[in-house]
């Protein structure tokens, strides 16, 4: 996985938001030792009442401020996900910033 993009919003810090020294997830991981991904992915899908397979995809979004145009495309993106077989109970929309969940969020996503 460690091929995959990741984008990190403009100002972001790596040192406060990398997952090898993160002590806000349950287990921190690297690039070269992925196995804390797994651990924090099933955290993330406990917490959040998902399915816990591990082939799941899982997208993990965070919004410092939104919208109610980016949350409107937003919400249209759903819909057509939900076309294509997404089901109403595997999305979590959270309308509160919370420190710890957003580590886990971008930890295990």
């Amino acid at each position: 996985h460690k091929d995959k993009l990741v984008v990190a919003p403009y100002g972001f810090e790596s040192s406060t938001w990398d997952p090898s020294m993160d002590k806000l997830l349950p287990e921190t991981y690297s690039a070269s030792d992925l196995k804390g991904k797994a651990v924090c992915k099933v955290s993330l899908q406990q917490l959040m009442g998902l399915s816990e397979n591990a082939s799941s995809i899982l997208v993990g979004y965070i919004f410092s401020e939104i919208s109610d145009a980016v949350l409107e495309n937003l919400m249209g993106v759903l819909r057509i996900a939900s076309l294509d077989g997404v089901q109403d109970e595997n999305v979590r929309f959270i309308d509160e910033y919370d420190e710890a969940l957003s580590h886990l969020i971008f930890g295990g996503s």
